[in-house]
């Protein structure tokens, strides 16, 4: 787990997004490019942050690797493009911009659901938690993120190995997936955590949020079926008969254990299985190796160590989430990759 921000330097660093935002609709046919800047007429142009590229290259069905590639090798041809295929469109975009920034390019549809709203929602309902400590936090380009645990909430996979229950709260508000809370593991020793992509969350959240068609800004605060389930979730998160359910699950990965014998061919299954680089598949080994737990828990702990040694925080939660999925796998997923 990547430490990032502590809860003081988050709300600065939202805040400062929030008095520097500002969001633009103009069709399609009056927007351009011109070296990495991004015009709108009659506005202003923007200097164009990655994430926009990556949205600019989707809306307008350009290869990515082709987009990237014109971009390095011959910037006009790229212009020529982009320009001619924003010239052709006949839809209205929604650019969003901060501190003269191009960070999304969005369809008009979208409802802006920003960090400081749900942050807004959410920190006073967790400061009902007494024993709430913020482990982690961040802000990306693409999410922000909000990782707290619930000490009074704690036990052993394995003897010796205290973990604790917590939380993590994301959401983005350029387009990169919707507002969610999910259940968060914490190994204090290691200061490592892996997120459980549970039902419950999914239906109380994500399910009541389109991942494009978000509540409109007048609509947050008098929604208060949405705090009701924000706050929902969160109790039931930090239940005592979630976490019961959390425990005899992870002691069950305790006791699913790896032979020697299958260990590389394991690492190598699940690396493919979750899309991982083939060089991570030595610091796993590695991990479990220091780890000293060749059983399913270890190598979902082995995983998510691995968000320990990248500076992308958007990736270590990534190894974070492919944890928990390790210690989610079935009877019959597990079985077939050991």
């Amino acid at each position: 787990m990547l430490i990032g921000k502590n809860l003081c330097e988050l709300a600065c660093a939202v805040q400062t997004v929030v008095e520097n935002r500002n969001d633009f609709t103009a069709p399609s046919s009056e927007m351009w490019v011109k070296g990495n800047m991004f015009n709108i007429a009659g506005v202003d142009d923007f200097n164009i942050m990655p994430f926009f590229h990556e949205q600019l290259a989707a809306t307008l069905d350009i290869p990515k690797a082709y987009y990237d590639r014109m971009r390095e090798k011959d910037v006009p041809l790229w212009e020529n493009n982009v320009n001619t295929w924003l010239s052709k469109a006949t839809d209205d975009r929604l650019v969003r911009t901060v501190r003269g920034d191009a960070r999304a390019f969005l369809s008009v549809k979208y409802r802006p659901f920003d960090n400081d709203m749900l942050l807004n929602t959410t920190l006073p309902i967790l400061s009902e938690y007494p024993d709430m400590e913020v482990v982690s936090s961040e802000v990306t380009e693409r999410r922000m993120y909000l990782q707290v645990v619930f000490p009074g909430l704690q036990g052993e996979a394995r003897k010796g190995d205290v973990i604790q229950s917590g939380l993590i709260l994301s959401n983005s508000e350029v387009g990169f997936g919707a507002a969610s809370i999910f259940p968060l593991i914490y190994r204090p020793m290691q200061q490592n955590g892996m997120i459980r992509d549970t039902a419950f969350a999914k239906d109380y959240i994500e399910g009541q949020m389109d991942m494009e068609y978000f509540f409109a800004d007048s609509e947050i605060p008098d929604n208060n079926s949405f705090l009701l389930k924000i706050g929902d979730t969160i109790q039931e998160i930090f239940s005592k008969g979630t976490w019961d359910k959390t425990m005899k699950r992870l002691k069950m990965a305790a006791e699913n254990k790896i032979s020697e014998k299958s260990l590389v061919s394991i690492v190598e299954a699940v690396t493919n299985r979750y899309s991982m680089p083939v060089s991570s598949r030595d610091s796993i080994l590695k991990n479990l190796a220091n780890g000293e737990d060749l059983s399913q828990w270890g190598l979902a702990n082995s995983i998510s160590l691995l968000g320990s040694s990248t500076d992308d925080y958007d990736k270590a939660i990534e190894y974070e989430s492919i944890g928990g999925k390790i210690i989610d796998l079935s009877a019959k997923e597990w079985k077939v990759l050991a």
